[in-house]
C-alpha cells in the first residue's frame, strides 16, 4: 500500500481518508500474469479475468466531496503521479507505461471530459476516458419487463455499492455492472466495451485500487474484494464484510475485509483482521495438490 491507503482496525481497507490533496494505493504486492502465449502463433494474448468488490465513498461534508476511486491494472506499484490530488491518484500519460482503469468518478473534470460528477468509465492508459456511462444499474431479473430502463445510484452517498467487472479474452470484450449492496449482478451491464487487453496490458502487471481526494475529500473504501484470473470471481457474502453506518464510525459488522483470488490453478484468499492479515496460498497442477502454505502479516 502506498499514499493514505491502509486497513483499519474494523478490517475495512480505506483506499483515503477525508484530508485534502493526498491520493492511495493498494494493490496486491506481487505482480501478477496478464498475457500468456498463444499456441497458434508467436504472439501472446491477454487472459481473462474477472473481479467483484464492494466499495463506498462517503464525502466529508454531504453531497460535496472528491474524487473517486479506480479498480486499477498497472505496471509498477509506484508510478509517478502529478499533482497527487488529481487523476484518481493514477498517471494521466503512458511515463509509467500502459495502464487499465475502471474509475468510479464523483467530481467531473471538464479538462477529462467527464460527462458528470456521477459516472462509471473505462479509461486505455489516459483518464479521458474510452467509454463512460452515468452510474447506474440494470435489473437482475432477466425477465423483468422494465429491463431497458437504468436505475440510478449516486456513488457519493456513503452507502455500499457492488461492482463487478469481467474481460472475455475469446471476445475482448469488457463488462462492467455495479448494483446497490445485497442486490443479484444485473444480468444486463452497464458498460460493454469491445477491447483487445493484449495490445494494452505488460506480461506482468499489478492489481488493485486507487483513488484520491483535492480540495473537496471523501473517505474511500473497499469492504471486500474478490478477484480470479481464468474464470468468474467467486461472488461475496456482503453479510459477512464489515460496513459502516451512513455517516456514522458505528460498525455494523467485524468480519474483516475478505478478498478471494483464483488464478486458474493459483488459489489466494486474503483475510484481514483486526490485528493481521492472513494469507493463504495454494497452488495446484491439474488435481493434485502441490504446495500448501500460510504467510502471516503483522497489520
Amino acid at each position: 500500500m502506498e499514499g493514505a491507503s491502509l486497513i483499519k482496525s474494523d478490517g475495512i481497507l480505506a483506499i483515503t481518508n477525508d484530508s485534502v490533496r493526498l491520493f492511495g494505493h493498494a494493490l496486491y504486492p506481487s505482480p501478477l500474469r496478464f498475457k500468456k502465449s498463444n499456441p497458434n502463433n508467436k504472439n501472446t494474448a491477454a487472459v481473462t479475468f474477472s473481479t467483484n468488490f464492494v466499495f463506498s465513498i462517503t464525502p466529508k461534508y454531504p453531497d460535496i466531496g472528491g474524487h473517486g476511486l479506480a479498480f486499477v491494472l498497472m505496471p509498477t506499484k509506484k508510478p509517478k503521479i502529478s499533482p497527487a490530488n488529481q487523476y484518481l491518484g493514477i498517471p494521466n500519460d503512458t511515463s509509467n507505461g500502459h495502464f487499465l482503469a475502471v474509475e468510479f468518478d464523483i467530481v467531473q473534470n471538464l479538462e477529462l471530459q467527464d460527462i458528470n460528477d456521477n459516472h462509471v468509465g473505462i479509461d486505455i492508459s489516459s483518464l479521458i476516458f474510452n467509454l463512460s456511462e452515468p452510474a447506474a444499474y440494470y435489473s437482475a431479473d432477466a425477465s423483468d419487463t422494465n429491463d431497458n430502463r437504468n436505475n440510478s445510484i449516486v456513488l457519493k452517498s456513503g452507502e455500499p455499492i457492488q461492482a463487478w467487472i469481467d474481460y472475455d479474452s475469446k471476445e475482448t470484450l469488457m463488462n462492467v455492472s455495479i448494483s446497490p449492496r445485497g442486490m443479484l449482478r444485473p444480468h444486463r451491464p452497464l458498460i460493454s466495451f469491445p477491447i483487445d487487453l493484449s495490445l494494452v496490458l505488460d506480461e506482468y502487471m499489478y492489481v488493485g485500487f486507487s483513488g484520491s481526494t483535492g480540495l473537496l475529500t471523501a473517505l474511500h473504501y473497499v469492504h471486500g474484494w474478490s478477484f480470479t484470473i481464468g474464470g468468474r470471481a467467486q461472488d461475496l457474502d456482503p453479510r459477512k464484510l464489515p460496513f459502516l453506518k451512513t455517516r456514522s464510525n458505528k460498525v455494523v459488522h467485524r468480519k474483516g475485509f475478505a478478498v478471494g483470488m483464483a488464478l486458474a490453478s493459483i488459489t489466494l484468499v486474503f483475510l484481514v483482521t483486526i490485528s493481521a492479515i492472513h494469507i493463504k496460498l495454494r497452488i495446484r497442477e491439474k488435481d493434485e495438490i502441490l504446495e500448501d502454505w500460510e504467510i502471516e502479516y503483522g497489520a
